[in-house]
């Protein structure tokens, strides 16, 4: 066995060691990718996991827990969803402040039973069954890698589900639940509420703008100071917003990320808004 050393860089020593009679093969020792993929059947179908690099993300987390070991959770506002499908049901959070079914308001926020999430429209713990909102949360976390359905960008993650109906105040009020959960956790320093850290929400009123709707709007920033990013969809329609409006999309908040949407080329759909 022979040391070759120098200090000539790598490519130098590589050529040296292909032409060195003495040597029989040589190769560099490259860093390898894992290649993690999942394997739920209709992966195919989700195009725009390449689009958005899950792939490459998924090499370096999946989801899960933080590194305190506390549930990161995402709360998401839409028409109703199905909790019990069997791609999402072990990805649903649970609220662990309440006792299911004894009928008090364990964690006393106000609300009896709480466990997955609240019903803002109808006032109670049942969710409406919807296909929007349930489309929504297996894009954001359908239980990966376990040979059904599809992969939600988190394969383990804890999603808090808030039904609203078609008012303003409903949104709002969704938002304040997600407020009051995230605020009862920073203040008990974990110990009581949701560990929330993103927000969704994938409606909106059209033809409308910021400066007409400041309590909603002032809400991101509340929600932002408390640690939580908000998500929200664009118009369907091709609107410029700045132009003719549209909320959220005309709020402000840096703690706001509006989204429109794009094609399998990734190039922006005719039926989708957009703006500065």
């Amino acid at each position: 066995l022979y040391l070759v050393t120098g200090n000539l860089g790598d490519k130098i020593l590589y050529d040296y060691c292909k032409k060195e009679g003495g040597i029989e093969a040589v190769e560099y020792n490259y860093q390898l990718e894992t290649r993690i993929k999942p394997n739920d059947p209709r992966l195919g179908d989700q195009y725009y996991l390449d689009i958005i690099k899950a792939f490459q993300s998924w090499d370096l987390i999946t989801g899960g827990k933080n590194f305190a070991g506390k549930d990161i959770v995402i709360g998401v506002i839409d028409e109703g969803y199905e909790i019990a499908h069997e791609d999402l049901k072990d990805n649903i959070y649970t609220n662990p402040d309440e006792t299911p079914g004894d009928g008090i308001d364990n964690d006393g926020n106000g609300l009896k039973d709480d466990i997955n999430g609240w019903n803002i429209k109808n006032n109670n713990n049942t969710h409406d069954i919807r296909s929007h909102g349930t489309n929504v949360i297996g894009v954001i976390g359908a239980r990966g890698n376990n040979q059904l359905g599809i992969s939600g960008v988190n394969w383990n993650i804890k999603i808090l589900p808030v039904t609203i109906g078609n008012f303003v105040s409903e949104v709002i009020k969704g938002y304040q639940y997600l407020l009051a959960e995230k605020t009862a956790y920073n203040n008990s320093e974990g110990s009581k509420g949701s560990n929330i850290v993103v927000a969704n929400y994938s409606g909106g009123l059209p033809k409308a703008f910021a400066s007409d709707h400041p309590i909603w709007c002032g809400l991101y920033d509340i929600l932002g100071l408390q640690g939580m990013l908000n998500v929200s969809a664009t118009t369907n329609d091709n609107d410029n917003v700045e132009v003719v409006g549209d909320m959220p999309s005309t709020c402000t908040s840096n703690y706001l990320l509006v989204v429109n949407s794009t094609n399998k080329a990734d190039e922006k759909n005719t039926s989708t808004g957009y703006g500065n």
